[in-house]
C-alpha cells in the first residue's frame, strides 16, 4: 500500500507531518483496500489516487463511494484495468474529468461501510482488526542492500493504525505535547497518530 507518514490531531504548526508525500491522499493509504481491487494491478495502469467525491461533478452519487482517478498513456491499458473495475458488484460510474484520465466511481461494499464512517472521524486505530491485519503488514520492502538482498522498514500506515507506542513518543517529544483520549459532545475519541482527513484535500 502507498505509505503517508504519521501525525497528531493539533494545531496548525504542526503541518510538517500531514504527508509524506503530499500527492498521495489519505483516502488512497486508508480506504484503496476496502473495494478489493488489487492496488499491485491498478498501480501498472496509471492509478494517481482515490478520492471521497469530486466537487466538480453535479451528479448524485450514492454514499461511500471512492473516486479512483487514471492517468492514461494509451487506450488498451485502460481498458484493461476499467474491465476490472467494471466487472466489480460496486461499480457505480466513469467519466472523463479532463484529456488522458478517467474516474472510475465504485461504492464501498457494506460489510466496510463502517471503515469509511470511521476514515471521515480520523479515528484510524478502531479500524476492524481483520482490515488491518489483511491489508497493512507490519514492514514493507525498503529496497536491498550492496549484495542484493532484500530490506524491510517499519509501515507507518501499520503504525498509526495500531497506535504504536514508540511513534506515539517521538511525536510527543518532537511537539512538545501529550497525547490523551478526549471527550467531546458526550462520545470519547481515542488519540491518534494521523490528522484527521481534510475534506477539501481528500476531493478531486
Amino acid at each position: 500500500m502507498t505509505e503517508t507518514i504519521a501525525q497528531p490531531s493539533v494545531a496548525a504548526k504542526k503541518r510538517r507531518y500531514l504527508r509524506f508525500n503530499t500527492s498521495v491522499t489519505l483516502t488512497s493509504a486508508f480506504l484503496l483496500p476496502t473495494i478489493d481491487i488489487p492496488y499491485g494491478v491498478i498501480k501498472n495502469y496509471g492509478f494517481v489516487n482515490a478520492y471521497i467525491g469530486d466537487r466538480r461533478k453535479e451528479t448524485m452519487y450514492p454514499t461511500h463511494c471512492l473516486f479512483l482517478l487514471f492517468n492514461y498513456k494509451n487506450l488498451e491499458d485502460i481498458e484493461i484495468v476499467g474491465d476490472l473495475i467494471r466487472e466489480s458488484q460496486f461499480y457505480v460510474d466513469e467519466y472523463d474529468p479532463s484529456e488522458n484520465h478517467v474516474v472510475f466511481v465504485v461504492r464501498v461494499p457494506e460489510h466496510r461501510r463502517r471503515i469509511y464512517d470511521l476514515f471521515l472521524e480520523g479515528q484510524y486505530s478502531e479500524f476492524d482488526t481483520d482490515y488491518i491485519e489483511q491489508n497493512y503488514p507490519k514492514k514493507i520492502f525498503a529496497g536491498v542492500d550492496a549484495y542484493n538482498n532484500p530490506l524491510s522498514k517499519d509501515s507507518l500506515n501499520y503504525l498509526v493504525l495500531t497506535r504504536d507506542p514508540g511513534l506515539k513518543k517521538e511525536i510527543e517529544d518532537d511537539l512538545g505535547v501529550e497525547l490523551k483520549d478526549r471527550y467531546v459532545n458526550g462520545k470519547w475519541y481515542k488519540y491518534q497518530l494521523m490528522s484527521k482527513p481534510d475534506l477539501i484535500s481528500e476531493t478531486l
